[in-house]
């Protein structure tokens, strides 16, 4: 099978996460789901600006159907890499062994369909526990695509910990990984994963630069979401102060700012959000002594704050 001209391209490393265009996410979002006409904006300025990594999944609700509507449309089809994700149905652990490997082709298949695309540059399983389910047998049917043609790069896309992601860096069928990945979660640091991935050339993918919206929000408001994050908050808001940036750009920055990672994707609720980031994409790096300082003044924020799945938790 040829390559798109897209395949050839390297992820950039400003990427665009989708799940907005699809359902309303996020703690900060008071816009909801992105309108199409907002959608065919935002990919049109991405192009414009050389943005061509584009992160969704068959559980984003429209958003593959609107991608693939929209690229359609702006005939960007060979402009832009995608990366979508296996979903499998609620009771998936129920399932028999027939059933699982349905359910996952019906997934890949879907989505190839819905993209408009011939093979998908990038396919992540939405979570870890597909890959451990009877012997793998789901990343198993995904490896057996890769060698039909249907998938580049296949990976895992990572929740939990980092421990998962060492797993997942063993085996040699794992091309890329998503991790969520801010100021206040140098897990990844600590447990060696950015060093682990570097030595074996698998793409490293980021989201969560703001940790769902609460790393932005005025203190009070983050206070009142997520009280145990109070005080990191508040001595994140105080040193935001003393760089003299905005609490947004200090986040940004630093992520991007942050070595070995192949794309950071963002999720956007408006066209005017792209062009914040895009300002802030052209700043320099944080200087190395600031990189280091925020590492040391957040090494150890508890999983608990950094792992959204753990808020409501006691």
């Amino acid at each position: 099978m040829k390559r798109a001209k897209s395949e050839t391209k390297r992820p950039s490393r400003f990427g665009l996460g989708t799940v907005q265009f699809g359902l309303d996410y996020g703690i900060a979002n008071k816009s909801g789901k992105v309108s199409p006409e907002d959608v065919r904006r935002i990919l049109s300025r991405a192009r414009e600006k050389g943005i061509n990594f584009l992160d969704t999944s068959r559980g984003y609700g429209t958003s593959e159907e609107i991608l693939g509507r929209t690229i359609k449309d702006l005939d960007a089809r060979g402009d832009f890499l995608v990366c979508t994700k296996l979903d499998l149905p609620k009771d998936w652990e129920t399932l028999s062994d027939a059933a699982l490997r349905e359910a996952a082709r019906v997934s890949l298949y879907t989505s190839l369909e819905t993209l408009g695309l011939d093979r998908i540059p990038y396919y992540l399983l939405h979570t870890y526990d597909y890959a451990r389910l009877r012997d793998g047998l789901v990343w198993k049917f995904v490896q057996e695509e890769v060698a039909r043609g249907t998938i580049l790069h296949a990976g895992i896309s990572i929740a939990k910990n980092p421990s998962e992601a060492l797993a997942c860096l063993e085996d040699p069928g794992v091309s890329a990984i998503q991790i969520p990945y801010n100021l206040f979660d140098d897990r990844w640091h600590r447990e060696g994963v950015f060093a682990r991935a570097a030595a074996k050339a698998t793409a490293v993918f980021t989201r969560s630069c703001y940790l769902q919206g609460l790393l932005v929000m005025d203190d009070g408001a983050a206070a009142a979401k997520l009280p145990r994050a109070a005080s990191y908050k508040e001595r994140l808001s105080a040193l935001a102060r003393e760089l003299g940036m905005g609490l947004t750009e200090l986040a940004f920055r630093y992520v991007f700012s942050t070595q070995g990672i192949a794309s950071t994707v963002m999720g956007l609720d408006a066209p005017a959000q792209l062009e914040e980031n895009l300002a802030l994409y052209g700043a320099e790096p944080l200087p190395a002594e600031v990189m280091e300082r925020i590492r040391r003044d957040f090494s150890g924020v508890p999983e608990n704050i950094v792992n959204p799945s753990l808020w409501n938790a006691p």
